[in-house]
């Protein structure tokens, strides 16, 4: 197998990943936009009976979990809840945390990886619509000065106006 195709294996299974992550928060919420306050509130508190005690540090093991839902009624309610999700970061991380998963994740969802025309080409742009619109609601949250010059109004109205002299 020669290093170029190991190469585009190995990228196309990262890409694979990523869609599966998307598609699983996706589901996540369609499914808790449709549940009542009341059943998120059940949902949780069945959780929290059930789930085993967390383990000790000492005896955990040394791989990365991947970010676990959360349950609070607060992030279930937070127009940004989602995009923080999609790029895998918990409610609240600051500018540079987004900026670093932004970079991550677009990095792997890079139509130009891809064969033109071929199906994970469609996939990584799909992908990378997605990221760059939580990228982008995300940063227009976090950074006050960035929308700045769009928000200002000019008045023309009383703007001097150039006479012409003939």
């Amino acid at each position: 197998m020669s290093l170029s195709h190991r190469f585009y294996r190995i990228a196309r299974s990262k890409l694979n990943e990523l869609k599966e992550w998307f598609d699983r928060v996706e589901e996540e919420r369609t499914s808790d936009s449709l549940r009542s306050p009341e059943e998120l509130a059940a949902k949780e508190l069945d959780a929290a009976l059930h789930s085993p005690p967390p383990a000790s540090p000492a005896f955990s093991s040394s791989t990365p979990r991947s970010p676990q839902k959360a349950t609070s009624p607060a992030a279930e309610t937070d127009p940004l809840y989602y995009h923080y999700r999609l790029l895998g970061l918990q409610p609240g991380a600051d500018l540079t945390a987004v900026q670093a998963a932004y970079k991550r994740y677009a990095e792997r969802a890079n139509p130009a990886r891809f064969p033109p025309g071929s199906p994970e080409e469609a996939i990584a742009r799909d992908l990378r619509k997605k990221l760059d619109l939580s990228y982008k609601t995300l940063c227009e949250a976090l950074d006050p000065t960035l929308r700045r010059f769009e928000l200002l109004e000019f008045d023309t109205s009383s703007a001097p106006q150039k006479e012409e002299n003939s």
